[in-house]
């Protein structure tokens, strides 16, 4: 799983590409979400005619509580697919898109009382065989409170996600929180490794011009 996802993750541009058909808004959907929300990512039909574009999930570690939802879809240009047992086995769906319309697809979900963490899923858009591409959303729910934390502008974190050891750009001295706000590790040198952590949503706090920074980090397994 975890070398299947990397590889995913690390070339979701590098899929057969022969003339491509279609573009997304964004490879890596990102979103916190504690209740009722929908994640996008809308697609482009960049060509002068329709095109049926297939999906499916091909990929995800989403636990039950978050798929067993009434309000879990995936929601295309065609409708909002609800039947999460077999989206998440991996059925296609062929939604037709028309030239030149910025068409919808995103999840809708409610994780109202859930649990906690940071999942993903992957999705495989093919138009034909013109064009393959896939695309992740990553989800978090977390226990601890980030209303603070702030875009990697201020405190850059390479790589994110990560899998193993990690840097900062914009602080040298840091420690790293879990979802629960348990302290899990420090650093006095810009560098974390979380090789030893499970998968999920952490929170880098570090102090920068005076102020607390916090900042989002994703591990993965």
């Amino acid at each position: 799983m975890k070398k299947l996802f990397l590889a995913l993750f690390c070339c979701l541009s590098a899929s057969a590409v022969f003339a491509q058909s279609f573009i997304t808004q964004k490879d890596t959907a990102y979103a916190t979400v504690m209740g009722t929300a929908s994640v996008y990512n809308k697609i482009t039909n960049i060509t002068s005619s329709d095109v049926t574009i297939e999906w499916k999930v091909i990929d995800h570690d989403f636990p039950a509580d978050w798929s067993g939802s009434a309000q879990f879809a995936v929601c295309d240009y065609a409708a909002c697919n609800s039947d999460a047992l077999g989206i998440l086995n991996g059925n296609p769906y062929t939604p037709v898109y028309p030239a030149g319309v910025l068409g919808d697809f995103h999840l809708l979900l409610d994780l109202t009382g859930t649990s906690y963490g940071s999942h993903y899923l992957v999705v495989e858009l093919k138009e034909g065989a013109n064009q393959t591409k896939n695309i992740v959303f990553v989800i978090s729910r977390y226990a601890l409170s980030v209303a603070e934390a702030t875009e990697p502008s201020v405190v850059s974190i390479n790589p994110n996600p990560a899998s193993g050891v990690v840097r900062l750009q914009g602080a040298l001295s840091a420690s790293l929180f879990n979802i629960q706000g348990r302290k899990v590790a420090e650093t006095t040198n810009g560098t974390f490794d979380v090789s030893g952590l499970a998968a999920g949503l952490y929170i880098v706090e570090s102090t920068v011009g005076g102020r607390i920074v916090r900042s989002r980090l994703n591990v993965l397994r």
